[in-house]
This record gives structure tokens, C-alpha cells and sequence, in this order.
């Protein structure tokens, strides 16, 4: 396991990666909330999947909407978490979805009639590649920001970059 780190505008990035995947993404001061306090087993390396983060990472804040499937990631989490940010990962650079339908875009997914808002929340909640896995694009019922793990101004930062004019906070 390896790790760098990328400083972007709005802040210092942690990329942490194995041989072939990204398998995070954090603002440095939520290493502990998605890693543990214990980085012993990971080498400040450049391996080639934190490379190509970087580039990519570079790529988004420069405005270029790098694509998803330009970079290997390889998120660890539940099905049902997989399943709520692949979601996210449709949602095109500079727009966004609520809760409430990207809610109803799951539950379509996964053939069930319902699935709650608050569900989808607390799987973004999880998300351990940000940015990349977009979760800052799923805002509050009425347009507002809400539920960020690296804080609301991060999210209206990102949704500001992507010049995302239907937020406010």
C-alpha cells in the first residue's frame, strides 16, 4: 500500500493506492476517519495508480472534466455503498441531483421500489475517493448544500469550480 499527497487549491489531498487502484482520496484531515491512526503499512511512494490520480486530480482542478474511466479505483465499501457511488459517477461535471433522486435513480437501479434519501446520505457519507467518486454533486431537497465528509465549504469550493449555479447555502 502507498500513499502521496497532492495540493490542490482548496486544500492538501491524501491519495493512498496498492499496485493497481486508487483506494482513497481525502482531505489530510480525514486520513483517520477513512485509514485508522495506523499508516505503518503504507509506503510514501509513488506508485502508477497515485500518478495517474494526480493527473487526473490535476485535470479537475484545471477545469478539463477528466473522465472517470481514465483512473483505476478500486473503492472498499458494501454492495449497496458500490452501488450508490457508482451512481454518483453519472452525475456530469457541473450538475447536480438530490438526495431524493438520486434515491429514486437506486432504487430504479436495483428494481426496488424505495430507497431513502437517508440511505443514500449515509453511503456518501462512506465515499473513500473523493472528488473522483462525486459525492459533493448530491445536495439537500431544496438546492441547499448538506452532508459533506471534508465540510460544506469544501463542497460549495468544488461545486463553485465546476460553476454549478443551482446551490446555496
Amino acid at each position: 500500500m502507498f500513499y502521496s499527497f497532492f495540493v490542490s487549491k482548496i486544500g492538501v489531498l491524501f491519495i493512498a493506492s496498492n499496485d493497481e487502484f486508487v483506494t482513497n482520496i481525502c482531505f489530510v484531515n480525514q486520513i483517520s476517519l477513512f485509514l485508522g491512526e495506523n499508516l505503518s503499512h503504507y509506503k510514501n511512494f509513488e506508485s502508477l495508480p497515485i500518478l495517474q490520480a494526480k493527473k487526473w486530480l490535476n485535470d479537475y482542478f484545471l477545469g478539463k472534466k477528466p473522465q472517470i474511466s481514465n483512473l483505476p479505483i478500486q473503492p472498499k465499501g458494501t454492495e449497496f455503498q458500490k452501488t450508490i457511488w457508482l451512481q454518483a459517477t453519472k452525475i456530469p461535471y457541473g450538475a447536480t441531483l438530490t438526495y431524493g433522486e438520486m434515491a429514486k435513480n437506486v432504487a430504479k437501479s436495483m428494481n426496488r421500489k424505495v430507497i431513502s434519501a437517508q440511505a443514500v446520505g449515509t453511503a456518501l457519507s462512506k465515499n473513500p475517493i473523493l472528488i473522483v467518486i462525486p459525492c459533493h454533486r448530491v445536495i439537500g431537497a431544496k438546492n441547499n448544500l448538506s452532508g459533506y465528509s471534508a465540510g460544506l465549504n469544501i463542497k460549495y469550493q468544488l461545486l463553485n469550480l465546476e460553476q454549478c449555479d443551482k446551490i446555496s447555502m
